[in-house]
């Protein structure tokens, strides 16, 4: 759908809820209370089975849109909501997530500030119960801009959070939208595609509350190879083999994740060596190439002992 609002600075927020009864209503609480009101809300109640969507009923506000629709997973419902969008910028916000109430705000003065950028991201903190966790985005103190060489920093500190980012709508539809395959990983590899498009800009204040929960982790655990992100980043070798910062980037992303791969209940001997053969070890540090050298049975004995004792 073409924006009604070209030039603006306007938002559709797109919120894809699944069986969130429990906190849908304080997310878009935190929506409606935006100093910044140039927004839309699509809801893409992806086959809640709780009473997830009777509760989106209760506010009144015309710009609240909710679309139901059989389960189809948190891709193909942000897509069906990029696919509705009337405003030139989507804001992506997850079901249990919150925003400070200038979120929005800050992000179009951003987006004036620092025009032309295929993502824009917003600083973060995680919060576990009552504990936040402050993250370490590796920029100075109150840090607001273009990001130089995106992939060379994001190998020490990934800056975008689905809830924290804004795209532009035509940006978006040019990236072709979340890849459906994908239950995990379907963010990164849309943040890996945008920056591969074009600038970055990021803002390090905190404007975003990423509430991680016991359903979270029961979906991570659940996730099997076939469709993490881990295991599709061939995708990306013609961009290796041009952009040595990106090469860098996803090898080291493929080599951080091997613990979490060899631990994957789907994953078979022959996608294993497929995996590692996928890891190019002329970017990486002397201890991992010296570990890939290893023999493979004792690669899965050192990191299946590493799943067994580490975070204990």
């Amino acid at each position: 759908m073409t924006s009604k609002t070209e030039g603006m600075v306007a938002f559709s927020i797109v919120i894809p809820l699944y069986n969130k009864e429990h906190a849908i209503a304080s997310t878009l609480e935190s929506v409606l209370l935006q100093t910044c009101q140039e927004f839309e809300v699509i809801i893409i109640d992806d086959g809640s089975t709780d009473n997830s969507a009777s509760i989106v009923t209760t506010f009144q506000d015309p710009r609240i849109l909710c679309i139901r629709q059989e389960n189809q997973g948190v891709s193909a419902a942000r897509n069906v909501g990029m696919g509705k969008a009337n405003y030139p910028y989507i804001a992506f916000l997850d079901a249990d997530d919150t925003w400070s109430t200038d979120y929005l705000a800050s992000m179009a003065m951003l987006i004036r500030d620092f025009p032309g950028a295929t993502i824009y991201g917003m600083g973060n903190v995680v919060l576990i119960g009552d504990k936040v966790i402050q993250r370490n985005f590796h920029l100075p103190a109150g840090f607001r801009g273009y990001v130089t060489d995106y992939f060379q920093h994001a190998v020490r500190s990934e800056l975008f959070w689905t809830s924290a980012v804004v795209a532009s709508t035509s940006t978006l539809q040019q990236s072709g939208g979340f890849l459906k395959t994908l239950s995990l990983g379907e963010d990164t590899d849309m943040w890996i595609r945008l920056a591969l498009m074009g600038p970055v800009v990021f803002d390090a204040n905190i404007k975003t509350q990423y509430r991680l929960t016991p359903t979270n982790s029961s979906f991570l655990a659940s996730c099997t190879f076939e469709n993490q992100f881990l295991g599709h980043t061939e995708r990306y070798t013609s961009s290796e083999n041009v952009n040595r910062s990106f090469r860098r980037y996803i090898n080291v992303y493929r080599w951080s994740k091997l613990a979490r791969m060899f631990a994957s209940p789907g994953i078979t001997n022959a996608q294993e060596i497929e995996y590692l053969r996928l890891i190019k070890p002329d970017v990486l540090p002397m201890y991992a190439r010296i570990f890939l050298r290893l023999p493979r049975s004792l690669q899965k004995k050192i990191l299946r002992f590493r799943n067994t004792h580490v975070n204990r």
